[in-house]
């Protein structure tokens, strides 16, 4: 019984034996090499999918670009409130306005997010009660004016630090009532009509330091009466609209603004300065002033 019981555990002993010696022969061919062949493929494998991955995009202020903020979002800044219901949906409205009664509301859906081509569209509603503008002008009027805006916008990379973005803000200024558009530079009457292109260059020197360079043109700005409307666009200037008449203030070619910034982005802080020269233009109803000057630009922001 041991001569059947003992061959057969020498016989699974040598095999083994011969089959590590063969595998290490395979794996190891050569004296002094440290590890088999079949490691390096096994660590290679995970190592090519971070490499796939896209890099994380850099921050881009919604502000004249076809951004929108992340999801759940919340941006706290100066003159804007800006919430992300979505990814690709913000909602937003102008704070400074409501100290003079004008509700409003931005809405802004990025529809198309590429590899480097974003394209979204932003809808803006207003409304203010002239009444409530008595603390600032003694006749202030009775009219209800309605604002209403659609801002088609695109923005593509160029490269890692360079983006250019474009928008065509379309507008629209609804009076019922009576306004004394004296008290407010001669922007409203019956109706407005508005629309300008804008186009912003932005370089990304380093991660923190990003320069700005933003162009706005008039493209039209025309103003229809449902009755007669008295307009004074300057102190020395009266204009009379009557009944399905038109007038333009301001002439193509000639009304425009160029505002060079600087911007600086940390984690959750967002800075941008700067100076230009040109039209003014309001917001959140994108009426456009007569005359030119120097434009400050000022906008501090917190992400949380």
């Amino acid at each position: 019984m041991q001569r059947e019981h003992t061959p057969v555990h020498l016989r699974h002993g040598r095999w083994l034996h011969v089959l590590g010696a063969v595998g290490g022969a395979l794996c190891c061919p050569l004296p002094g090499l440290a590890q088999p062949s079949a490691a390096p493929s096994t660590q290679g494998a995970p190592a090519a999918v971070p490499t796939s991955a896209p890099a994380p995009r850099p921050w881009r202020a919604p502000e004249d670009t076809a951004a929108t903020l992340p999801g759940r979002a919340l941006r706290l800044g100066l003159f804007k409130l800006q919430y992300g219901l979505l990814d690709s949906l913000t909602l937003g409205t102008y704070t400074a306005p409501w100290g003079v009664a004008l509700a409003n509301l931005q809405l802004k859906w990025r529809y198309y997010a590429g590899e480097r081509l974003t394209a979204g569209v932003e809808l803006r509603l207003g409304r203010l009660d002239v009444t409530r503008l008595g603390a600032f002008e003694a006749h202030p009027g009775d009219a209800i004016i309605v604002t209403s805006s659609v801002e088609p916008s695109a923005s593509y990379a160029l490269s890692d630090a360079l983006d250019v973005s474009a928008t065509v803000p379309m507008s629209k200024i609804a009076v019922d009532g009576s306004v004394d558009t004296e008290a407010l530079q001669g922007a409203l009457g019956g109706a407005l009509d508005n629309l300008q292109l804008t186009a912003t260059l932005s370089w990304r020197v380093t991660s923190l330091v990003t320069l700005r360079l933003h162009g706005r043109y008039l493209l039209l700005q025309r103003v229809v009466a449902t009755t007669e409307n008295t307009y004074h666009p300057d102190p020395f200037t009266r204009v009379v609209i009557r009944a399905g008449a038109e007038a333009s203030w301001l002439g193509l070619g000639d009304t425009w603004a160029l505002v060079p910034a600087v911007a600086l982005d940390w984690d959750h802080l967002h800075l941008r300065a700067g100076l230009g020269y040109g039209n003014w233009t309001l917001e959140p109803v994108n009426f456009v002033l007569p005359h030119k000057g120097l434009i400050p630009e000022l906008d501090v922001s917190y992400v949380f």
